[in-house]
């Protein structure tokens, strides 16, 4: 059951030491059982909810609505091919759908290859099925996603600076939320270097960036080495110097610069120009020697690839700002994020995301050239046919 809100020793944030935001509003409330992190918002003097989930409280509520048939799973997939993706990621995959995918595979074949992350909440159930790391006619088990804060928009990423406009509930002094807490973090981040599983972490605010850092560094200290990068999903509110931190840890980050574009405007409300400015930093990462990428997070934001290149190299919101343009990158350094230097942290960058004699076929064909037309009209280009593995992919 949730806790009293009189019990005000559970609001103390672990962070700052003092009393939580929640503590003052009796009307938002921990989740119950399986919703560690999140919480479950309920109308102002009352226990009875009004509808909103906060972060790990909506996945009880979400699991049975992801349950899709083979149909509508091939059909998702033969969308993604539609705009000129080949390897498509499953950032956050139960063991059902694992399976299921699995099953697909093996049988009537998939359109693009598949990429499943397994969820942090059933990494020993992965581990004891011996299921990561394996690879089946283009299926393969790539890691562990672990979720350690929510969306800057939302006001739930956990940033260590204040958001200017408060909490998403009304709260004063809010630092947004911490859905694994530092102990918990820290354990799987040792499981799973010690089980040579690469692990790929959704972090969205410098807090929870910090918290991803103590947990390798931790882990490291222990002995426990990981195998290939540790993935960085989202960096986007983050301080400069937890870059060289990622040189140092040897992080490859995956970046989400068409926030730039869809949320630019939402972030400097948020958080600052400074702050917002410094959204993604790509160009910061490229320039100290890291192979950043980049995503789209579908369905969070579109699914179109030349939107989110033309945003990385405009970083322009839909309300006219640039945000950081600094921080912009060129056209080819956008192109290589999502190609080769996607491929790169899967680790599979022999046999994919550039065109070389003995890799695969995996072609795009477009109706204009992203290196050479306008900026602007970089997320106008059209997807005229994808291949894989040199056949055409029929389109829907």
């Amino acid at each position: 059951m949730p806790r009293s809100p009189r019990d005000r020793r559970a609001y103390l944030h672990p962070r700052w030491g003092r009393e939580h935001p929640r503590a003052r509003r009796p009307w938002l409330h921990r989740g119950r059982r399986g919703s560690r992190g999140g919480t479950i918002a309920r109308y102002a003097g009352s226990r009875r909810p009004n509808g909103v989930l906060w972060e790990t409280a909506w996945m009880p509520v979400a699991a049975p609505l992801q349950q899709y048939d083979d149909d509508a799973l091939l059909a998702m997939l033969a969308e993604y091919a539609r705009w000129g993706i080949t390897t498509v990621q499953d950032g956050a995959a139960s063991m059902a759908q694992i399976r299921q995918i699995r099953s697909i595979a093996e049988g009537r074949g998939l359109p693009v290859d598949v990429r499943s992350l397994v969820v942090f909440t059933e990494l020993h159930e992965a581990l004891a099925a011996n299921v990561i790391g394996t690879t089946s006619h283009g299926h393969t088990v790539q890691g562990v996603k672990l979720i350690l804060d929510g969306s800057p928009q939302g006001r739930t990423a956990h940033v260590t600076e204040e958001y200017l406009t408060g909490g998403p509930g009304g709260q004063d002094h809010w630092h947004g939320i911490t859905v694994i807490d530092q102990p918990h973090a820290n354990a799987l981040v040792d499981l799973a270097y010690r089980n040579g599983i690469q692990v790929f972490a959704h972090v969205n605010g410098d807090a929870a960036i910090d918290s991803l850092l103590e947990a390798h560094r931790a882990a490291v200290a222990a002995g426990a080495a990981p195998s290939a990068p540790t993935i960085p999903i989202h960096s986007q509110v983050m301080r400069p110097e937890q870059l060289d931190s990622y040189v140092e840890a040897g992080f490859a980050p995956s970046m989400f610069t068409v926030h730039t574009y869809l949320f630019g405007d939402t972030h400097i409300r948020n958080l600052g120009r400074d702050r917002a400015f410094g959204i993604s930093p790509m160009r910061g990462a490229i320039d100290r020697g890291l192979r950043p990428t980049n995503h789209s997070d579908y369905p969070v934001t579109p699914l179109n690839p030349l939107l989110l290149l033309w945003s990385s190299v405009a970083r322009r919101s839909s309300g006219g700002v640039v945000l950081g343009e600094d921080e912009r990158i060129t056209p080819a350094e956008a192109l290589r994020a999502l190609t080769i230097d996607a491929a790169h942290e899967h680790g599979c960058e022999d046999d994919r995301g550039s065109i070389e004699v003995g890799k695969l076929a995996d072609l795009v064909v477009l109706d204009a050239d992203p290196l050479t037309v306008d900026v602007d009209a970089i997320r106008d280009i059209a997807v005229l046919a994808t291949y894989k593995r040199g056949r055409e992919i029929p389109r829907c």
